[in-house]
């Protein structure tokens, strides 16, 4: 049987040395294992998505506001309101998936200088590790469809960056989704062509590259949605505070959305996703603290100075893996 395994005949050449990287070597394997997508990020800031599964019919309209200082030195009074179509719901926590899947379609293939997107229900679920399923295609389109139905008023909350406004208007994210599925001329096999028209204001803040990064990796690890969402408001936050965010409590349940309640209630609330971003390395510590003196309360994030490497979904090269 020795000519199934001619190589074994051959004399032992020894071991084999494999070459040290440098840190540059080193700094370039690690981005290998991120999945960086680009998001807008007006949609990381604000309150978008009901976190529950629960009272999707009763939970019908989010209402968010803050004062933010202008760029005159003054300060902004906003408002930002989301209300669902009477019958579709708000968006929940799938939709929030399918949302962050989309951005990373967009940041994949762009959009088109007529102002659609051209994506399909397979990418989708492959970008979120999901089964390709009929009930996971029907699940995806549900979602898109709640989100085109969804109706948004801005009152000097969306930001243009090119312009450097904010905008006041009513508005829908996605003006519309188109599901179609087509026949090859040569092969006659049927394919998807679908079409997302997101709305003006969305591809003006894209084109003004008004983005920023985000570890998809990262994300799928995440199982709570209230986790992903505070993922993905932290992960903004810490880009001008690397160190650590303080987010007065009342406005950070306010961002996620979680229904008001005493401060007890909230820190009770806010421990489990709080825990698991604490679990998969990208927070270092939180905890949440009343203001000598003051009725106000805190939430006080801490970062670590490095953030975690989250593997790829699909399987490394070994030598890579080996380097690392």
């Amino acid at each position: 049987m020795d000519f199934l395994f001619p190589n074994m005949l051959e004399p032992d050449p020894g071991p084999v040395e494999v070459p040290q990287p440098g840190r540059g070597q080193m700094d370039a394997l690690k981005e290998q294992h991120k999945h960086e997508i680009r998001v807008e990020c007006n949609m990381e800031e604000f309150p978008y998505f009901r976190l529950g599964k629960r009272n999707s019919k009763d939970f019908n309209k989010i209402h968010f506001a803050r004062e933010v200082r202008s760029n005159d030195g003054g300060s902004i009074k906003q408002r930002w309101v989301v209300v669902a179509d009477s019958e579709l719901g708000l968006p929940g926590p799938f939709d929030q998936d399918v949302y962050v899947a989309m951005e990373a379609i967009i940041d994949e293939v762009g959009i088109h200088p007529d102002g659609y997107v051209p994506f399909t229900c397979y990418r989708i679920a492959q970008i979120l590790g999901k089964d390709h399923s009929g009930r996971t295609y029907q699940g995806i389109r549900e979602a898109l469809m709640r989100m085109v139905s969804t109706r948004i008023t801005s009152e000097k909350a969306f930001y243009l960056r090119d312009e450097r406004v904010w905008i006041s208007e009513t508005f829908h994210l996605y003006d519309s989704v188109r599901f179609e599925e087509r026949q090859s001329a040569r092969t006659r096999a049927a394919f998807e062509y679908n079409l997302l028209f997101p709305c003006r204001w969305y591809i003006a803040s894209r084109r003004a590259n008004y983005v920023k990064p985000l570890d998809m990796n990262l994300y799928k690890q995440l199982g709570l949605p209230a986790a992903k969402k505070l993922f993905r408001y932290l992960d903004k936050r810490r880009h001008s505070s690397p160190r650590e965010v303080k987010v007065d409590l009342f406005h950070l349940a306010d961002v996620l959305p979680i229904a008001p309640s005493f401060p007890s209630k909230l820190k009770q609330v806010l421990r489990p996703p709080c825990q698991q971003l604490k679990g998969v390395g990208f927070i270092h510590d939180f905890k949440i603290v009343q203001i000598h003196g003051t009725k106000t309360w805190q939430a006080i994030f801490t970062f670590p100075s490095e953030q975690p490497i989250i593997a790829p979904d699909q399987p490394i090269d070994p030598k890579v893996q080996m380097l690392m």
